[in-house]
């Protein structure tokens, strides 16, 4: 069931807030559906009663949260997101639990591996801001494309995909939607998104729960910097003109007492001393950066008398080490304070004690699970009915089969999905009539009068009811945007499959002329609901005014992707990494998921090299493309809707192919003709 969020967050986004204000930007991009609402009260009250607990915390964030917000907005994730280490760790960089999980992000060390977070005796990449929070997105994204929904996501994040998988499973056996509220989880998970959502509403209104949270500035902390020579910290932080305290709040990821430069390693300064540091960096004698020695034991060697050579402590030598025996074995290195009596440092040498030697050892336990179907609310969707058929005028399918872009397709959409929002709107005036205004005012203390400013618990089924019969028809003709992207975007230059292709686009025909039909439908529903006679006739006229314009964007597209005909390769579908290419701006190229990439390429963490070759489409098994002649044995939980919406295709043609099957049994055979 979809639920509103709290009218107190709808009221936040519309509030003017002042340019400078991080908060302000963050408020704008809330946009995660309320769950169990009961719960948030609580939490929201918790918060409200310790209020110099929450401010403490907020600010404790004002290093890092600029960053963390700036890379959650780069992925188009919802700003909640950001809000994350408030519950995982209260933003205490080297926050530990108890069973083991560290960190902002809280991440186990084989997560941590898995997604490129070493640990080695001098570093710890669980603890280092940057490549933590990168590694964090990157595991939260792979989890949304799991399962299709940011709540659901945030609770693997918290209890693990399998967990979770499995506790969809079980709420499907028993009848139950698998969304948040129905799913089975120990008290810590279901706690864990509400808490994460009342953090959310105090920071979208504090001031309707009596509280002032401290303000941070909407522009960089930190800059990250590459650096090529080992350097001591205290050398870093004299070249900066900062104290080593500040040095170690944005660089907690090193243990030691020096900074060893390694591939995705990045030095966090302060802006303002960027400047300066850079400067004094390039002048210094190489030789003077580093204090410290590599010493290596030709055979077996106790610390008690590396420490009498050294001149360090055995407890030095432990902590700065990560030693837990009191004889180092023979040929292992470790860092100690520089001496006459040791040998001499360089990177090479360095480099043998800064070493992470344990496998990644991580394995998803994710069950096999159908799809989950999510609503999709108050997203326009493209409005293709209004196409004239494209077989009116003369065009060389065969040719145009050959080659589709889709990059093409998107930009020319783009122009087609603002137009759609008149339509959406106009959808949308039922319940707007519906929803009780927020009070003026709220009592922090009260969890009743916290609910009242929320949508009316009875008034929600009527809304409800009211917006599906308006909304179910633009719903088919999403669908069918979905159905024709697909077909473009799929089709492949050989000349033995232009016949094909040329079929597929004579779909797109009659799938045009089928939801001109969808539109008469949406119209007459908007009148059966005694919507304003001159809207119904406005929006008819605009359908009229814009049919040609959609044509002729139509036919320019098409006639583009033909043009490109002969600029196909036998390297499609691969792409070859290059100088400043991410695993996020080659997704963002290619319109893939950063956990679609990394799945197709069986990519470890988020390292990727130049000159390496990655798969930038999806993996057969898992893509939605139109599928042609095959059949599907009905696995437990397959609905015939789930199923369409596997193999992209309509739940009637399913039926009908199927002797007008009305329901599916675990084992059944389905014939899938395709589209």
């Amino acid at each position: 069931m979809m639920r509103l969020n709290s009218s107190l967050l709808d009221q936040a986004k519309a509030q003017t807030f002042g340019t400078g204000s991080l908060w302000a930007s963050l408020r704008k991009d809330f946009r995660i559906n309320e769950v169990n609402s009961e719960l948030v009260r609580r939490h929201e009250s918790k918060f409200a009663a310790n209020s110099a607990y929450f401010d403490r915390t907020i600010t404790r964030s004002k290093p890092y949260m600029y960053h963390i917000a700036n890379e959650v907005r780069k992925r188009n994730m919802p700003a909640e997101i950001a809000l994350l280490p408030f519950i995982e760790s209260a933003f205490v960089t080297k926050a530990k639990s108890h069973v083991g999980a560290s960190g902002l992000w809280q991440f186990m060390p084989a997560t941590g591996r898995h997604y490129g977070l070493e640990k080695t005796p001098l570093y710890d990449g669980r603890h280092d801001v940057y490549a933590a929070t990168d590694a964090a997105l990157n595991y939260l994204q792979y989890l949304h494309g799991l399962f299709g929904d940011w709540s659901l996501a945030l609770a693997a994040y918290n209890w693990g995909e399998g967990n979770v998988g499995r506790a969809v499973n079980r709420a499907r056996a028993q009848g139950l939607e698998p969304i948040y509220e129905n799913l089975r989880m120990p008290d810590e998970t279901r706690n864990y998104v509400p808490k994460l959502l009342a953090v959310r509403n105090i920071v979208a209104n504090p001031q309707t729960f009596g509280m002032n949270i401290t303000e941070i500035n909407n522009q960089p902390y930190f800059k990250s910097l590459s650096i090529d020579k080992p350097i001591d910290n205290s050398t870093i932080a004299r070249f900066a003109n900062i104290s080593e305290s500040e040095l170690l709040t944005l660089n907690p990821g090193f243990n030691a007492p020096v900074f060893i430069p390694k591939n995705n390693r990045r030095l966090l300064l302060p802006v303002d001393s960027v400047a300066s540091f850079e400067k004094n960096y390039r002048n210094a004698n190489p030789d003077t950066l580093l204090s410290w020695n590599v010493y290596t034991s030709r055979n077996n060697t106790s610390l008690n008398a590396i420490a009498a050579e050294t001149g360090m402590s055995v407890a030095e030598i432990k902590r700065l080490n990560g030693l837990g025996n009191n004889s180092l074995s023979s040929d292992r290195s470790i860092l100690v304070a520089k001496n006459q009596a040791t040998n001499s440092t360089t990177s090479n040498t360095l480099a043998f004690i800064d070493v992470d030697n344990r496998p990644d050892t991580y394995r998803s336990n994710m069950p096999e699970m159908a799809p989950i179907q999510t609503t999709k609310a108050n997203i326009p969707t493209t409005n293709f009915a209004n196409i004239k058929p494209v077989a009116a005028t003369p065009t060389d399918y065969v040719a145009l089969g050959k080659k589709a872009v889709s990059e093409t397709l998107v930009a020319q959409s783009a122009p087609a999905i603002e137009e759609s929002k008149v339509t959406s709107a106009a959808s949308t005036v039922v319940a707007k009539a519906d929803i009780t205004a927020a009070p003026a005012a709220v009592q922090t203390n009260s969890s009743a009068d916290l609910a009242s400013a929320n949508v009316k618990e009875e008034r929600i089924p009527e809304i409800f009811a009211q917006l599906a019969q308006a909304e179910s028809k633009p719903a088919v003709v999403e669908q069918t945007a979905a159905n024709t992207t697909t077909e473009l975007t799929t089709a492949q230059a050989t000349p033995a499959q232009a016949t094909e292709t040329a079929d597929e686009l004579m779909a797109l025909v009659d799938s045009n002329l089928r939801t001109q039909t969808e539109n008469t439908v949406v119209a007459q529903a908007a009148s059966e609901q005694n919507v304003a006679s001159d809207a119904v006739k406005a929006r008819s006229e605009r359908i009229a005014a814009n049919t040609a314009k959609q044509q002729s964007r139509t036919e320019a597209r098409l006639a583009r992707a033909g043009n490109q005909q002969q600029s196909q390769t036998a390297g499609a579908g691969m792409h070859r990494v290059a100088d400043g290419d991410t695993l996020f701006n080659i997704s963002r190229r290619y319109n893939l998921s950063v956990a679609d990439l990394i799945i197709a390429n069986n990519i470890k963490g988020n390292n990727i090299r130049k000159g390496q070759l990655l798969r930038v489409t999806a993996a057969p098994a898992k893509t939605r493309n139109s599928i042609r002649n095959v059949s599907y044995t009905v696995r437990r939980g397959d609905t015939l809707n789930t199923i369409a919406n596997r193999f992209n295709v309509d739940v009637n043609d399913i039926r009908r192919w199927n002797r007008n099957t009305n329901g599916v049994t675990p084992g059944q055979r389905l014939k899938l003709i395709g589209s």
